[in-house]
Formats: structure tokens, sequence, C-alpha cells
């Protein structure tokens, strides 16, 4: 599922909240689809654990949002349709 920069670019949005048991599972297998020009975010919905540290530590950009899936999810969407 490679995108080897022959179509735009592909975003992998990873959205939690405490993820921090699984995260670092789950932003490899991205990391392993990732193209060269893709991006990858891990959307935190107002973790208390290790999760965004994690997700850093790991490569990937952090959007930071509040409490709650929707919001979060929203601001996700919003920041791709801004070309971000």
């Amino acid at each position: 599922m490679s995108n080897g920069g022959s179509s735009p670019p592909f975003t992998f949005a990873v959205v939690g909240r405490d993820e921090a048991p699984t995260l670092a599972a789950v932003l490899a297998e991205a990391k392993e689809a990732a193209g060269p020009h893709d991006r990858i975010w891990y959307v935190d919905s107002d973790s208390r654990d290790d999760s965004v540290a994690i997700a850093l530590d790991l490569g990937a950009e952090v959007i930071r949002g509040p409490a709650g899936k929707g919001e979060v999810m929203s601001a996700a969407c919003a920041r791709c349709e801004r070309g971000y």
C-alpha cells in the first residue's frame, strides 16, 4: 500500500486517548504501509498516559484535541482539508 510518490500524499490518522499499551504497534504498522511522502498523525483526545510521547518518539505528528472522539476527528479532518 505504499505511496511511492505517484499520487498525492496519504495521511494515516490514528485517533486515540490513553492508548500507550497498543499505540507503538499501531504506528509501526502505519509506518510500514506508508510511502516516503505520506504522513502519520496521532490525533490525541486529551490522553493522560504516555501516548503523546510514544507517538512523537515514533515520528508521528501529534495533533492534540479536546476530550471526545468526535471533536478530535473533526479537528483532524479540518486539517486535512487545509492541506496540512
